[in-house]
C-alpha cells in the first residue's frame, strides 16, 4: 500500500479522478497546527459527475458532521468523506493502517480506530470535488458495502458492549436500515436479470441477515 511508504508528518488521500481545491491542504493544517490534539480533519465537499458538473448538493447536505470526541457519534454514521480527510502520521502509528479484512469500508474501520483515541474536526467549508459515477459497482449493487458496515458495526460491538446501553435503540435502527437495503437492492437486481442465480443470491443474502438477526438477539 502507498500509505506505508508515507514519512510526513501528515497523510492524506485522493483518488485518480476525484479533485481538491488549490486551498485545501493549507486550511487543514493549519487548523491541525492551531490545536496539536487533533490527529484527523476532514471538510465538506461538491459533488460531481462524470463530466466534471457539480451536483446540486454537498456532501454534508442532510447529515450532521461532528468535531471533537465523536466516536460515538461516528459509529452511527460515516460523515467523513475519504477525499478530504488529513490525518498526522502519529496516529497511524499508533492505530495501526488500513484493515484488508475490508474491501469497501476500510476507511470507516480506520477513521472509527482513530476517533476511539483522538479528537477530531472539521472544516464546513467544501474543499474537494468527489466525483460520482453512475455505472460504479458500489452504486448498482452496494450489498457488498452494506456487509461490511455490518461487519464493522458488530465488531466494536463486541469491542466496546457499552455502546449497547449508550446506542442500543439507534443500532438497532441503523442495522435494519441496511437489512431493508440489501433486501431491496436484492428483489430489484432479481427483476432486472429474472435468472436463477439472482434468486439463490436473495435466498443466501435472507440466510445471512437471518442469523445476524438471531445473533443480535442472542447477545442482547
Amino acid at each position: 500500500m502507498a500509505i506505508e511508504k508515507a514519512r510526513g508528518e501528515y497523510v492524506a488521500f485522493l483518488d485518480c479522478d476525484d479533485i481538491w481545491l488549490p486551498e485545501k491542504l493549507e486550511k487543514q493544517v493549519n487548523l491541525m497546527n492551531s490545536n496539536k490534539e487533533l490527529q484527523l480533519v476532514y471538510s465538506d465537499s461538491y459533488i460531481i459527475d462524470s463530466d466534471g458538473n457539480l451536483g446540486e448538493n454537498t456532501y454534508f447536505y442532510g447529515m450532521k458532521p461532528a468535531r471533537g470526541n465523536v466516536f460515538n457519534e461516528l459509529f452511527q454514521f460515516n460523515f467523513i468523506p475519504m477525499l478530504t480527510a488529513i490525518i498526522r502520521k502519529e496516529a497511524l502509528d499508533k492505530v495501526g493502517l488500513f484493515n484488508q479484512t475490508y474491501e469497501i469500508a476500510e476507511e470507516y474501520d480506520l477513521w472509527l480506530r482513530i476517533a476511539e483515541h483522538y479528537p477530531i474536526d472539521f472544516i464546513e467549508q467544501p474543499l474537494a470535488k468527489l466525483r460520482v459515477h453512475s455505472e460504479s459497482a458500489s452504486r448498482n449493487n452496494p450489498i457488498p458495502t452494506h456487509k461490511e458496515n455490518l461487519q464493522i458495526i458488530d465488531y466494536w460491538l463486541n469491542r466496546k458492549p457499552e455502546l449497547r446501553r449508550e446506542l442500543g435503540g439507534i443500532i438497532r435502527r441503523r442495522k435494519a436500515q441496511i437489512y431493508r437495503a440489501m433486501v431491496s437492492t436484492a428483489i430489484r437486481h432479481i427483476f432486472r436479470t429474472r435468472n436463477m442465480e439472482s434468486i439463490r443470491e436473495l435466498g443466501a443474502l435472507l440466510k445471512y441477515l437471518l442469523m445476524g438477526h438471531l445473533e443480535e438477539t442472542n447477545y442482547q
